[in-house]
């Protein structure tokens, strides 16, 4: 059986479509729970300006103190169960699969946007990543259709 649950969050409401479902499935089988965010640098990098790069350590520094707060928040939300927070630096996708590499026994719960054809090709998808190179299961909850852009 499972370990632990692994939730990986970016502070969107469609990440938080997976909360429900792992709360319940935390709560059924009784596992502590990881919340997960991922500070993208190379992200950051790609936007800032490059007279403003000298800010980066100050912006990587605020993303992650952010990170660490939503999640705390976000920890709230699963009272009566073991729940820790992570913050990591890296491209989601990989921290993701890297983290959860750490206990083969660890489920991955996480949403996904739905996307496909051009969109998905365009935009990428961090969670069909995870789901073709993690080495673990993962769930996936797809955004409600009426959420859906």
């Amino acid at each position: 059986m499972y370990t632990k649950i692994l939730i990986p969050l970016d502070g969107s409401k469609t990440a938080e479509n997976v909360l429900p479902f792992a709360r319940v499935l935390a709560e059924t089988l009784k596992l502590p729970v990881e919340l997960l965010g991922v500070v993208d640098i190379g992200a950051m990098a790609a936007h800032i300006a490059a007279d403003k790069a000298r800010y980066l350590d100050a912006l990587i520094a605020e993303g992650e103190r952010s990170s660490v707060n939503y999640l705390r928040g976000t920890a709230a939300k699963f009272s009566g169960l073991s729940v820790q927070c992570m913050v990591e630096r890296g491209r989601p996708a990989e921290a993701i699969i890297e983290r959860a590499a750490k206990d083969k026994d660890t489920l991955i719960a996480m949403a996904t946007h739905g996307r496909s054809g051009i969109n998905r090709w365009l935009l990428g998808s961090i969670a069909e990543r995870v789901v073709q190179k993690a080495p673990c299961p993962v769930l996936t909850v797809k955004l409600p259709e009426s959420e859906a852009s």
